[in-house]
């Protein structure tokens, strides 16, 4: 039997005893319900699991919550605009002046909406968009 253990400096949890709390082991599978992941997606997010802790705090539950939501958008922001395909420096500019701000919500976008706030064609639009839906997928 192989353990593994994926140690977040960023995210742990709080137990508390008596008046004080301090930090934890980890989280425990009640809290790990209560934020909607199972002891497998924790384990694959590195998200520290104590098996002996029964009890559960609101201030855990948060915490896991939102470093799920942070977990979850890394890739989208970390891509520059100029990573789609035909879109370079100036047109990276406009289209964030525009409110185009990441490739996530370039592929959100309809070609007309893009096409009418930087002015392009639709079909150049629609072009950054599929390209902007090819990146994030991969």
């Amino acid at each position: 039997m192989v353990l593994v253990i994926n140690l977040v400096e960023d995210i742990y949890a709080f137990v508390k005893k008596g008046r004080t709390s301090r930090k934890g082991r980890g989280f425990s599978s009640y809290e790990l319900k209560e934020a909607g992941l199972s002891i497998q997606q924790a384990l694959e997010l590195g998200i520290p699991i104590d098996p002996k802790r029964s009890t559960r705090y609101d201030k855990n539950v948060d915490a896991l919550k939102t470093y799920r939501i942070m977990e979850a958008t890394p890739r989208a922001h970390a891509i520059d605009l100029r990573e789609v395909k035909g879109i370079g420096q100036k047109r990276a500019e406009q289209l964030k002046a525009a409110g185009f701000d990441s490739v996530q919500k370039l592929a959100e976008s309809e070609p007309q909406h893009v096409a009418e706030a930087v002015g392009v064609s639709g079909n150049r639009a629609a072009n950054w968009i599929e390209s902007a839906k090819l990146l994030l997928s991969s």
